[in-house]
């Protein structure tokens, strides 16, 4: 063999591997969906790439960013100043809060937004907190609710600003005695939403973020984007008109289904269950949400009309346009996601009709004067503005498109039958996802007995040596204390060592605290420390761990250790009655009445309605022997509590002793 030829075999085996070496790379970018298409698998899919904000995206991308930033997405979340709040403060009175009897007000000092709350009594200030606001969340389209921090633990304030009525009051979930005043947290999966990522969410905790981006951005919709900017930045440029850039997703060129999934990430909003081991963290424009959460809903009998402010996709699927073209009628189809709605227009809406039903004349039924009357507006016929069974004051586009609106009254929550609960975007959930739903809808949104009932069927169905944690959950939640343990010490005695992961949904420490509570509801002192301390090792910022930490040490004498963990709780969640109550009382045993006296006072001065301090004060008096003040805050606690017989009888005591 010559030289000319060695050189050509040479040469064409080198040709023949980079031939093979690009193939290999193409397939890297090719991967099958579940229903056996092809898609681009994505390089920032991959662990190693990250997010690089908004303003980098910004640098290329500058006229969407413009547009962008103007839409409801771009302007979700920001610091509290007056450029970002809709509210008028001035021009409104106080928000009272009948129940509880508790007024609201909110005003601006320097650019600084604070909100005050007050109780009056015979026309004289007898209680108030004034807390300065540090973020607003929400668009501003419908919502400015108002958030605050505390050693970066995020709490929502009692009291949301509704733009569509210009008018302030109390915020979704507060009405009807349910107020939680300053005490509502704003975890992770709240956050994840309404917001950037990634959030400086803590792990260990409930509410604890060490950043909090600025509002929704590119990279929900197109993913992390670091392995973009460093292709760019190599100069590597990708024809997008004829090719996919496999180092960012552009949501145009996937599937209408994984479209579907972008959206419906936040716009399906429910009781998300997530999937063994994930995290809020873990979705990925381009992948399939079941990978990460199944999303539940309650169905009832025979109402349609119902619905959750954020259902958008649940609602649009129930619709005969998206059955009749799923491959084609998508959320985009009528929505462009860089460009507020504000400024859309109804052309743009009618004109996405107007491209399946040809002709108004021929597929319209409404009379033409009725149809000129709406100016041939398909959307305010088919998609009217109404409430939401969630959040008052608002009112939005019901996105079940429909041409009967007959039905539109809503059912009172007792007409209501439950059927059960769906999970919208999974047709086929395993049993752990539903076991996990009907636990969690019970706990988080409404405790109705059916639902345990439920879980517990559901439970048996997959018999006693899965789910521990789930069976732990169940029978603490039915508050059978011994049936935590005898469960536990049945099947799963060495329990404890398993329960090791620090994860982001809490789910080994919450597990170690039911059996705690569990121990210490029966008395078993040493077993309730043992499994406190492991959850504290695992959450170690999580206040209702600490808490009970701190309860368990006062029943051990360990008032050292209560103190501390009390110091430390009353820095994160200052308006905890609780808190100052339990150290009232660590100190009280310890003989420091006058010291007691104050915490007492000052668990009062957070919340005047605290009937434990009351009573603490009264027993305080009458230690002194000072009957008269005894009765007087005994009789407090009564007119509290006044079906409550053993106050009655502690009152009739003192009076007797007087």
């Amino acid at each position: 063999m010559n030289l000319i030829s060695k050189q050509w075999i040479h040469k064409g085996f080198w040709v023949v591997m980079l031939v093979l070496g690009a193939v290999a790379v193409l397939s890297t970018c090719r991967q099958t969906n579940s229903d056996g298409t092809q898609a681009t698998a994505y390089w920032n899919h991959g662990d190693s790439v990250h997010y690089v904000g908004i303003e980098t995206c910004a640098s290329c991308h500058q006229d969407i960013y413009k547009t962008f930033i103007q839409t409801g997405m771009g302007q979700s979340y920001d610091r509290a100043h007056p450029e970002k709040s809709k509210s008028d403060f001035t021009n409104h009175p106080p928000v009272y809060d009948a129940d509880l009897d508790f007024y609201y007000q909110g005003f601006w000092k320097n650019d600084n937004l604070f909100i005050r709350e007050f109780r009056l009594q015979d026309g004289d200030t007898v209680h108030q907190i004034v807390q300065r606001i540090d973020d607003i969340i929400g668009s501003g389209q419908h919502t400015n609710s108002h958030i605050f921090s505390l050693n970066d633990h995020y709490y929502q304030a009692p009291l949301t600003w509704y733009v569509q009525k210009g008018q302030p009051d109390l915020p979704p979930g507060y009405e009807a005695g349910a107020s939680s005043r300053f005490s509502r947290i704003i975890g992770l999966e709240c956050m994840s939403c309404h917001n950037a990522m990634p959030t400086g969410f803590v792990k260990g905790s409930e509410n604890k973020f060490t950043h909090i981006p600025k509002g929704i951005d590119c990279e929900r919709c197109h993913g992390p984007g670091s392995a973009h900017v460093a292709k760019i930045q190599r100069g590597e440029i990708t024809d997008t008109a004829n090719a996919i850039d496999p180092s960012i997703v552009n949501p145009a060129k996937l599937s209408p289904q994984l479209q579907f999934e972008i959206c419906q990430r936040c716009h399906l909003q429910g009781n998300a269950v997530l999937a063994e081991g994930a995290t809020f963290f873990d979705f990925l424009p381009g992948k399939k949400l079941t990978d990460v959460m199944d999303v539940y809903t309650p169905r009832y009998a025979g109402d349609s009309s119902s619905f959750i402010m954020a259902s958008h996709v649940d609602r649009f699927k129930m619709s005969k346009c998206y059955q009749s073209a799923p491959e084609s009628f998508v959320c985009t189809s009528c929505h462009n996601p860089h460009i507020s709605v504000k400024h859309t227009g109804s052309k743009v809406f009618n004109r996405s009709c107007q491209n399946c039903h040809k002709g108004t004349e021929d597929v319209c039924s409404t009379p033409e004067a009725d149809r000129l009357a709406v100016e041939n507006n398909c959307v305010k016929c088919h998609m009217p503005p109404s409430g939401s069974s969630d959040i008052p004051h608002v009112f939005v586009h019901d996105h079940f498109i429909r041409k009967d609106y007959s039905d539109t009254v809503k059912k009172s929550r007792s007409e209501r039958i439950f059927a059960g609960l769906v999970a919208i975007n999974n047709p086929n959930p395993d049993l752990h996802s539903r076991i996990k739903a009907y636990l969690q809808q019970y706990e988080r949104f409404e405790s109705g007995e059916f639902l345990l009932d439920s879980a517990f069927v559901l439970l048996n169905r997959a018999g006693m040596n899965r789910f521990p944690h789930e069976w732990i959950q169940y029978y603490f939640l039915k508050t059978n204390f011994r049936g935590v343990v005898g469960f536990m010490e049945r099947n799963f005695s060495h329990l404890i060592d398993s329960l090791s992961e620090k994860r982001f949904d809490n789910k080994h420490a919450w597990t170690a605290y039911r059996i705690a509570e569990s121990y210490n509801q029966l008395g078993k002192i040493p077993k309730a420390e043992l499994y406190i301390q492991r959850a504290i090792s695992l959450a170690p910022h999580h206040p209702d761990f600490l808490q009970k930490a701190a309860v368990i040490a006062i029943k051990q004498e360990r008032f050292g250790v209560a103190d501390s963990i009390y110091m430390s709780l009353s820095e994160v969640n200052p308006y905890d009655p609780a808190i100052y109550n339990n150290r009232g009382y660590l100190l009280q045993v310890q003989g420091q009445h006058s010291e007691a006296m104050a915490m007492y006072q000052r668990a009062i001065s957070f919340d005047p309605d605290y009937l434990p301090a009351y009573v603490k004060i009264a027993g305080i008096y009458a230690q002194r022997h000072e009957m008269n003040l005894a009765i007087d805050w005994m009789e407090k606690a009564v007119k509290m509590a006044p079906e409550n017989p053993q106050l009655r009888e502690q009152l009739t005591w003192l009076k007797q002793q007087n």
